[in-house]
């Protein structure tokens, strides 16, 4: 593990895409693992175990199953956090990532953002079929400036789902209309790539998906943040359970604004920030906004 455990620190999860096959044996070191894993294999995923450690890379980086998958590495990466660190003065994630942020913030336990994730895929199943839709990550253009060129161009499917930082955005929409966008581009910003999943998470797109959870959700217990909690929204302090009950529904159909997550690390100024991201992405961008920042992951050198 990076970094000590006597410093003040921020703990940042990532998102889907981090998952791969075999993802948890990065946490082999760590001497709590399988106790751990034990425990959340006879409580709230039986599966727990293959998924984590033997499920092979296309399942594993499927549509449906990374989402499962990153869920438990992320709880496993705060729970090691949490025995080796002790407890973080900032808890964020980038798009589910936020979820083990909260779950480590004691909103909710493990198996309520499991039976979410579940109610979730299950939605975007039906109305995200897969090939339908299409996410890209472009370059060179702020926020205002995209969307205007979508505008101009005639794309009303596309809308923004990550601000990562001022002018690198991702965008998701119909498949046809997110390949026509990246040919437009390729003259107008300094870069634009497909990426490789197909949900369009944290846009209009997935409001069916909230909807779907909406009831379910209305009536789930939820308790305050015991530690300070930073929204993927906006970058606020979510200070009650009720706020992030509304936070959770929103981040569905919102963009991660991890710009504005970034500038609240600021402020909050922790001598570390620890990165849980498989990739080390998440520490990057959080360099990227907040050039102050000292990052170090949180498994690694």
């Amino acid at each position: 593990m990076g970094g000590g455990s006597s410093r003040p620190y921020a703990l940042l999860f990532g998102g889907q895409a981090g998952a791969a096959g075999g993802l948890g044996r990065r946490l082999a070191s760590w001497p709590g693992f399988g106790a751990w894993l034990d425990k959340v294999s006879a409580q709230s995923a039986k599966d727990a175990k293959w998924l984590m450690l033997e499920a092979p890379e296309h399942v594993a980086s499927g549509r449906f199953q990374a989402a499962r998958l990153m869920v438990l590495y992320n709880q496993a990466c705060a729970e090691m956090a949490l025995s080796e660190l002790g407890p973080p003065v900032a808890l964020c994630g980038y798009s589910l990532g936020f979820y083990a942020a909260a779950c480590a913030a004691g909103c909710a336990p493990l198996s309520v953002f499991l039976e979410w994730v579940e109610r979730v895929n299950s939605a975007n199943a039906i109305y995200c079929p897969a090939g339908s839709f299409a996410l890209a990550v472009t370059v060179g253009l702020d926020r205002a400036a995209l969307e205007g060129r979508f505008g101009d161009w005639g794309l009303s499917g596309l809308a923004l789902t990550g601000i990562n930082n001022a002018t690198q955005l991702v965008f998701a929409g119909p498949a046809r209309e997110v390949d026509e966008a990246l040919a437009k581009l390729k003259g107008v910003s300094l870069g634009a790539q497909r990426l490789g999943m197909d949900v369009p998470l944290h846009c209009r797109h997935v409001e069916p998906a909230a909807q779907a959870v909406k009831d379910w959700w209305a009536g789930v217990p939820l308790s305050p943040p015991r530690l300070p909690l930073i929204s993927p929204v906006n970058g606020e302090i979510v200070e009650s359970g009720e706020a992030f009950r509304s936070v959770m529904l929103e981040s569905l159909v919102s963009p991660t604004n991890w710009a504005a997550v970034a500038r609240r690390l600021a402020l909050i100024a922790p001598e570390l920030v620890m990165d849980a991201s498989a990739g080390g992405d998440i520490g990057r961008m959080t360099r990227w906004n907040w050039r102050g920042a000292r990052v170090k992951p949180l498994i690694g050198p």
